[in-house]
């Protein structure tokens, strides 16, 4: 589901009462999510949401209010294997009522699922009722981490902000790959109807279509790199701070040294991303530049001016009109109205070019958010040896960052990030409204 889901036929499904089953939603973008949230609050009815997957989950809970609206049944929650660190096959389903059962009972703030497996990060982060509480005093088992218990809550909550918001832009880039992709298909299969319309009636000085099939083709290629060394950033994040939870967990000595070790694996990771900046602003840059190059309704139009209609017959009109698959019946079936309704269609894709050539500049979006969170990890990098010397180092550094990520927020999903794992940094002066999607501009 993304935000070009058509949801319109659900309207004669919506009755006053709903439950909204997700166990057959395999994918949903940000914005396909927003739609929905949208689209329910639109019909002002009540809604039960059930068999929430976890990929969909960790998303859908970012946004403000949203458990406000709906009552929340079953969702499914990703855990992972103590001893590998790798995410377990079957994910864990639960309720709101039973994971803040579990989470009351439990003698750790992050809940063990078995012997040997538990969640990525706080329990209360899963339960609606404290997702805007602020987190005080985890519990853990391990000695340094009670001693240490407010500077490794702010390292969790700050690697929960940075996990989330690479995660989500590299759901933007599959956004982009698949708007891309659908807008650059249509224009392909209209500009290819169009050559084959005019080689009827002379030969065709030029090949769009191969040209525009190489561009997209480069464009999803380019786009599959990237979301795959989002991909191995993420997950290399995630297994370096679920080794931070176990160490948590155990009773065995942990020193600064291991702690902050871990910490510095974790900043290494997203710091790799720097090498990559160049190549994602290229994308939209080179993208750009071949396709407004190419001028493909400028030359369609042109072919189409040296056309003399009064020439042609009327079984070469009316293969023209199929190719088009004009089927107006109020059309004479004349060259005059033949043409006008070319002309509609190349209005269709000067449209769709628009729209392609504005959705490449989201890759320019997408390389601010990577560099923001770049330099949020250089405060770190920069004060490496004072973090692993002092163990007040931590408070003094706190200011600094949440400055620099506030002033890093270029969209709402950071934004939404921002105020639900860093709920104490959040003022009343960053809660004014933005339009879900928008961009925050400085």
């Amino acid at each position: 589901m993304n935000d070009t889901s058509d949801l319109k036929p659900l309207l004669e499904m919506i009755a006053d009462k709903n439950i909204i089953d997700f166990s057959g939603l395999k994918a949903a973008s940000w914005l396909g999510l927003i739609s929905l949230d949208r689209f329910l609050q639109d019909a002002q009815k009540q809604y039960i949401l059930t068999n929430i997957p976890a990929a969909i989950y960790q998303y859908l809970k970012l946004l403000p209010n949203v458990f406000d609206n709906y009552t929340i049944d079953k969702f499914e929650l990703i855990y992972f294997e103590k001893d590998s660190f790798n995410s377990c096959m079957d994910p864990f389903v639960t309720n709101p009522m039973t994971l803040k059962d579990l989470n009351e009972k439990s003698s750790s703030s992050i809940l063990n699922i078995s012997e040997n497996s538990m969640l990525e990060t706080f329990t209360q982060r899963y339960i609606p009722d404290f997702f805007s509480k602020i987190i005080d005093t985890p519990k853990y088992h391990n000695d340094w981490f009670r001693a240490n218990v407010d500077e490794v809550l702010f390292w969790s909550n700050l690697m929960d902000f940075w996990i989330s918001t690479i995660g989500l832009s590299q759901d933007m880039v599959c956004s982009q790959r698949i708007g891309l992709n659908l807008l650059l298909q249509r224009i392909i299969v209209r500009v290819k109807q169009t050559e084959q319309a005019f080689s009827r009636v002379g030969k065709v000085s030029f090949d769009l279509s191969s040209t525009l099939i190489d561009i997209k083709t480069w464009i999803e290629e380019s786009s599959v790199k990237i979301q795959e060394i989002l991909s191995s950033v993420l997950e290399t994040c995630r297994r370096t701070k679920r080794k931070i939870i176990v160490s948590g967990e155990n009773t065995y000595p942990v020193s600064r040294i291991v702690f902050v070790g871990h910490l510095n694996d974790f900043k290494s990771s997203i710091l790799s991303l720097e090498r990559h900046l160049e190549n994602i602003e290229k994308i939209s840059f080179t993208a750009g530049r071949n396709l407004v190059k190419l001028g493909v309704v400028g030359k369609l139009k042109q072919a189409l001016m040296r056309i003399d209609g009064s020439n042609l017959n009327e079984e070469t009109i009316e293969s023209i009109r199929n190719d088009f698959h004009i089927l107006d019946p109020f059309s004479d079936g004349s060259w005059l109205d033949t043409r006008e309704e070319i002309e509609n269609e190349f209005r269709s894709i000067k449209n769709d070019v628009g729209n392609t050539i504005v959705l490449f500049q989201s890759f320019d979006l997408l390389r601010q958010v990577l560099e923001h969170r770049i330099h949020e990890l250089k405060i770190f990098e920069n004060n490496l040896d004072k973090i692993q010397e002092d163990s007040c180092a931590w408070a003094s550094l706190k200011v600094e960052f949440y400055d620099c990520i506030r002033r890093g927020l270029v969209t709402d999903q950071e934004k939404h990030s921002f105020n639900f794992y860093l709920t104490d940094a959040a003022t009343d002066s960053e809660q004014e409204l933005h339009s879900p999607g928008e961009v925050l501009l400085f």
